[in-house]
């Protein structure tokens, strides 16, 4: 996986359940992380070949790996340091910084640890200061992604407490739509419409749907993503006894495109906790703005067991889906 893949990932996961890292600041580590990849898939390598693969995830652990005929795969694992300085041995400029090792990892040798990180193979001087430099700031916009995230799932955590004590005090009946599970035969999808009477709680609009289960069971469901929408979207027992602030109903998300005719894409799911039987949970979409109504394709469906993965439950459905589970 290349950088660019490797950052907008970490940073795509981090919407579940409902945190949203500052684009600005995303952007540019990015910018930063492109640049020293190519500079490192053009000039990184040593004696036992050229770096072929590069990541990095948001708290600086890079990843350099490369392929040889003779020695096998070779990973070279480190930590970005804003003090990398280099050395010029035997034509290459080897990267180190104080205190601080790599750990190589081959398939043949298995581990061990250096105190040289990396290094450029055919590379001069001013790329290998152009390399210390970028380290050191793509090292300082980590840390502040890292600030703005710890932020936002601050302000995450406060919004949804103040949702969830609303919530379990008034008639949700009036907010949010009222669903049988399963809601369809052969676990096909229905249309809804959310969003016509949202709740408002502080400065975020809540919709949905509202269901009471007849049995215990795990929630297999799916829906139609809205493109370009930033909701996020989760489960709360409305029982006031019940603090499940923190319970994780979901952990994972699967995905699939439709037809190119309608070009839209699903995204699939099943409870990480099971259901039980007469107790009312609503399952709820919020927006930062006073949206709808808007049309929404679900379909809600229990298993006693969360053993068979998406892909197979809902295998009439979905001919191919993306990070199954």
């Amino acid at each position: 996986m290349n950088i660019l893949k490797a950052i907008v990932l970490t940073f795509t996961c981090l919407l579940l359940p409902s945190i949203m890292v500052a684009q600005s600041k995303a952007k540019d580590a990015e910018k930063t992380a492109g640049e020293i990849q190519n500079l490192l898939l053009e000039y990184g390598g040593s004696e036992e070949g050229y770096y072929e693969d590069f990541s990095v995830d948001l708290e600086g652990n890079i990843t350099l790996s490369m392929t040889h005929p003779l020695i096998g795969d070779h990973q070279i694992v480190f930590k970005i340091d804003p003090t990398f300085y280099h050395t010029l041995k035997d034509g290459y400029y080897v990267f180190t910084a104080k205190g601080k090792e790599a750990t190589i990892i081959n398939e043949d040798e298995g581990k061990k640890v250096s105190s040289d990180l990396f290094s450029l193979k055919d590379a001069d001087k001013e790329i290998a200061d152009r390399l210390v430099r970028l380290f050191s700031t793509l090292d300082q916009q980590l840390k502040r992604v890292r600030e703005e995230r710890a932020e936002k799932e601050k302000e995450a955590v406060e919004s949804k407490k103040a949702f969830y004590e609303k919530v379990k005090n008034i008639d949700a009946t009036d907010y949010f739509v009222a669903v049988t599970i399963p809601n369809t035969p052969n676990r096909d999808f229905r249309k809804y419409t959310l969003f016509k009477n949202p709740l408002q709680v502080r400065d975020k609009f809540y919709s949905g749907f509202l269901f009471k289960p007849e049995e215990d069971g795990y929630l297999y469901w799916y829906f139609q993503s809205v493109k370009g929408s930033k909701s996020s979207f989760y489960i709360v027992d409305l029982d006031k006894r019940v603090d499940d602030v923190d319970v994780a109903y979901f952990r994972r998300m699967a995905f699939s495109k439709s037809t190119e005719a309608d070009r839209s894409s699903w995204i699939i799911q099943k409870s990480n906790e099971k259901l039980r039987k007469g107790k009312t949970y609503v399952l709820w979409f919020d927006s930062e703005s006073k949206i709808g109504p808007e049309e929404i394709k679900a379909s809600f469906q229990l298993n006693n067991t969360d053993e068979m993965k998406v892909g197979e439950f809902f295998k009439e459905r979905f001919t191919e889906i993306a990070r199954d589970f």
